[in-house]
């Protein structure tokens, strides 16, 4: 999205919230407010922000956030596999499991579920655990619905954060890295 498009957004915005979302009169507080705008927002297309502005719009009282609408962005995109709660998750693995077996159709599970899936499997001991275990076993449901979510937080935390932001997350802490790194360039001339 480029700067006069965040222009027409925060425009948008402006005419349909009226008194509630107040452009700044002063070209400097407004120049800050385009920059901020199009630091979080900038590298998605203008059409998809406005789709999810409007879908905002339509649930809330309130003007959105540039937050609030990158979130928005990411969960239209998202398919409705990755949408999945925990213990839906568990169901379609469950039955996976009765369909194809764990010994002999390990792989056409695997190809069916999501990289969050399987990570989740992998902390509860893997396919064969659950296989295993008796189809009304709430421990190990529970273990999986837990992993499942704290995978799908985390994921979709960072899925939120905008390319700029998870470039400059990167790079803390590597200077210490990078020094290490140049000392040994070093060395070697």
């Amino acid at each position: 999205m480029k700067k006069d498009e965040v222009v027409k957004l925060l425009n948008y915005l402006n005419t349909y919230y009226n008194k509630r979302f107040e452009l700044p009169d002063n070209k400097g507080k407004m120049k800050m407010m385009v920059e901020t705008w199009e630091d979080f927002l900038g590298e998605y297309p203008y059409e998809q922000v406005k789709t999810a502005t409007k879908k905002l719009i339509s649930e809330k009282e309130w003007p959105p956030t540039p937050g609030e609408i990158m979130k928005q962005i990411e969960e239209l995109k998202m398919s409705d596999e990755e949408k999945l709660s925990g213990q839906e998750a568990w169901g379609k693995i469950v039955k996976l499991i009765r369909r194809y077996g764990v010994q002999y159709g390990r792989e056409k599970i695997l190809e069916n579920i999501t990289e969050t899936s399987k990570e989740a499997i992998k902390a509860v001991g893997g396919l064969r655990t659950i296989g295993m275990s008796d189809e009304n076993e709430t421990y190990l449901m529970s273990n999986f619905v837990r992993a499942y979510e704290s995978y799908q937080e985390r994921k979709q935390k960072k899925q939120m954060l905008p390319g700029k932001v998870k470039k400059d997350i990167g790079k803390i802490g590597r200077p210490d890295v990078e020094q290490l790194a140049d000392n040994f360039k070093g060395d070697n001339q």
